[in-house]
């Protein structure tokens, strides 16, 4: 719910659904702008910030130093083995550990069994206006959440 960086304090609420979002296991929170490069940050969750967290907790955690590694996918749902239904109806989305760049000309496949269900193109994000059809792909303003619409633009 806070980050500290370098004194700075930001208070995220816990339902901000576009830099806190909770998985079965866990709570992911997106700090904007991003965490500095080999710093270490304390957040703080206050008494009943989240069910069940009757007393603060408190977490120290450290960032790599610049570009040792690529961004990594941190987060995505839905997550694990869905129905056609289910998969058909889903607004697919991944977290990413850093602010991404889009380059034209590469796509995502979302596959059933090993023939290409949906294709998006993760280059033109612009595709997800709303009077696209087909499937549509956007990245946010923080450049982090690429959400995929199979079913196409969201109303």
């Amino acid at each position: 719910r806070e980050l500290a960086p370098g004194g700075a304090v930001q208070r995220i609420p816990v339902d901000d659904v576009d830099r806190v979002i909770f998985g079965a296991a866990g709570v992911t929170v997106i700090p904007e702008p991003d965490l500095l490069p080999g710093r270490r940050y304390a957040v703080r969750l206050p008494p009943r910030a989240v069910r069940y967290l009757d007393v603060e907790a408190t977490y120290v955690v450290a960032t790599r130093p610049a570009k040792e590694v690529a961004p990594q996918v941190a987060f995505v749902h839905p997550f694990g083995t869905l129905s056609k239904v289910e998969a058909d109806a889903a607004t697919v989305y991944m977290v990413f550990s850093e602010a991404v760049s889009l380059v034209p000309g590469k796509f995502v496949y979302i596959r059933e069994d090993r023939a290409v269900r949906y294709r998006f193109d993760v280059g033109n994000t612009s595709l997800c206006a709303p009077e696209a059809a087909g499937p549509c792909a956007a990245l946010d303003a923080a450049r982090r959440r690429l959400t995929l619409h199979p079913a196409g633009p969201p109303p």
